[in-house]
């Protein structure tokens, strides 16, 4: 895989310096730009071309909603893992409605985020099983459907549920006993037969046919 591209937004000086050390510490990862808020987030993102772009929520001028919201609008290819202090349900579910394809907490930066950038990139949804279940009671009027729709089979159906829990693709590999490549593997075929192109329209799309 090509190195993978990342634009940093966070207000906080010491911590954006901190999460950049973070990135180049792998030479797997690339940190391209840092920057205070998101006032111009578009034209640094076609400048700089990042594959995903780490942003916290609060921030000066134009905070990480509405960044979200620019970005889907004018750079819809680009990757969004939110960052946040604390687990606010509402506010992230907000971001991930609006676009976002997860979020990592704050106090879980040094031992989550490059593994959290690589299941975005991978297309993995990042969100912990509280969001999901929010995810799960905002959809619980959709219509019902069954597995004929999509034809999955038994492991793919398995492996569905568990990013409906909120499961990272670690979380998956060492519930089925499979390595990463393979879970990768599997999501994928997910995707394909649900017609989706990430976790969380996976995820969306069971929600809002109630599969499970």
């Amino acid at each position: 895989m090509s190195v993978i591209k990342v634009t940093v937004y966070e207000d906080n000086q010491s911590l954006r310096e901190l999460i950049k050390l973070l990135i180049e510490a792998d030479n797997k990862f690339a940190c391209v730009g840092v920057f205070e808020d998101a006032q111009k987030i578009v034209e640094q993102t076609q400048e700089l071309a990042p594959d995903l772009v780490l942003m916290d929520f609060d921030m000066p001028n134009v905070n990480g909603l509405e960044g979200i919201k620019l970005l889907k609008a004018h750079c819809p290819e680009v990757r969004i893992l939110m960052q946040t202090i604390f687990e606010d349900d509402d506010k992230i579910f907000n971001s991930l409605q609006a676009g976002a394809d997860g979020y990592i907490l704050k106090k879980t930066l040094f031992n989550k985020l490059l593994e959290s950038i690589r299941d975005v990139m991978d297309g993995g949804l990042v969100m912990t099983p509280s969001i999901a279940r929010q995810a799960l009671r905002m959809n619980d009027q959709k219509r019902s459907a069954t597995n004929e729709e999509f034809a999955l089979n038994e492991r793919e159906l398995e492996m569905l549920q568990m990013l409906v829990k909120g499961y990272s693709y670690k979380m998956i590999a060492s519930e089925v006993n499979l390595s990463y490549p393979s879970v990768n593997y599997h999501i994928k075929a997910i995707y394909r037969k649900m017609k989706v192109n990430s976790g969380l329209e996976a995820v969306k799309k069971a929600t809002d046919t109630k599969l499970f």
